[in-house]
């Protein structure tokens, strides 16, 4: 999810209209509910050709601002293996669990694994370092792990960006660790749930669009749309998505007796904060640039409206803060 090199041509509100027209025979709609099971959560990543809905790294970025969020509510931080653990307990409970990477990031760690010859055995047996990722041998999995926990070997944006400025994002530069390898282990155990999606082509980005439902009819409902259609490329945010699943992080931990009474809305309050913190530190990173746009679906069709002040605080924290 690195920023497009090439100059991109301006995005108007009224072409952004046109080309949604033309997307809605692809178009399909998903209950926020199937969030909990059968709806994996993808990134906001322009080069996804799949109609989805989608938030700033996915399922794995929301996850990880579930944790960072809980480590600051109760003010200790998380082991290696209680991040395993929670991690198969989301999975028991949301389901589908959706992160990516991309053709470019397989191709840094493929020249790491040539560049090293004490770790090139690790390409022995395969073809492409697509298989090597999806099937290492038991052997290979700990050192196939310390390669892909690189930052130039992570191909979404959103989590790389984490990695690269912990801080910035209120994340302890452990939790991605952590969360990698809890992740690859259940993927290599053959955990259907776990979904690694591999994104082709280049950045060519030309605006973030926020799309919303404001209609009376379809309450909690959104309608699936594609990132990449007719060769247009957009960051595609869904804010009540993300508002959804964030208080669903407050009943997980509600059921589970990991947080009670005040701690609560502690966790609730920090969560928000920093979900808008995280928001506001991809955007300035990977479309500092692009216009903002957000596309309003009601009973009787949608709406096109600018952002006009995109990097405002009050205009991010309505991205997180829009209920269904």
């Amino acid at each position: 999810m690195e920023p497009p090199a090439e100059p991109r041509k301006p995005l108007t509100a009224e072409a952004l209209s046109a080309h949604f027209a033309r997307m809605q025979a692809q178009v399909s709609h998903a209950p926020l509910s199937e969030l909990l099971a059968k709806q994996a959560l993808h990134c906001v990543d322009g080069r996804n050709p799949s109609c989805v809905i989608s938030a700033p790294g996915g399922n794995a970025g929301a996850f990880l601002l579930m944790l960072a969020a809980l480590e600051a509510s109760m003010k200790r931080p998380l082991s290696a293996s209680g991040v395993d653990r929670l991690f198969h307990a989301y999975l028991d409970r949301f389901g589908q669990f959706y992160m990516h990477t991309d053709r470019l990031s397989l191709e840094a760690l493929e020249s790491t694994l040539e560049a090293h010859p004490g770790i090139s055995a690790l390409c022995c047996p395969y073809d492409a370092v697509e298989d090597l990722i999806f099937r290492p041998t038991i052997s290979q999995r700990e050192s196939l792990l310390r390669l892909l926990l690189r930052p130039e070997h992570v191909g979404c944006g959103h989590l790389r960006l984490m990695m690269l400025h912990s801080e910035a994002y209120g994340v302890r530069p452990e939790l991605p660790e952590y969360f990698f390898a809890a992740f690859f282990n259940a993927l290599w155990r053959g955990d259907r749930r776990v979904v690694y999606d591999v994104l082709d082509s280049h950045h060519r980005e030309q605006a973030v669009v926020n799309v919303m439902w404001a209609g009376t009819g379809k309450e909690g409902i959104l309608p699936r749309h594609c990132p990449l259609y007719d060769d247009l490329q957009v960051f595609l945010n869904f804010p009540q998505a993300t508002a959804y699943l964030l208080h669903r992080h407050e009943t997980f931990f509600k059921e589970r007796g990991v947080l009670t009474g005040s701690a609560v809305e502690t966790f609730a309050s920090i969560q928000a904060r920093l979900a808008e913190r995280q928001l506001r530190a991809t955007l300035r990173h990977l479309a500092p640039d692009l216009p903002v746009f957000n596309v309003i679906f009601d009973d009787s069709g949608f709406t096109v409206e600018p952002v006009t002040n995109p990097n405002d605080e009050d205009s991010t924290a309505m991205l997180i803060s829009e209920t269904s």
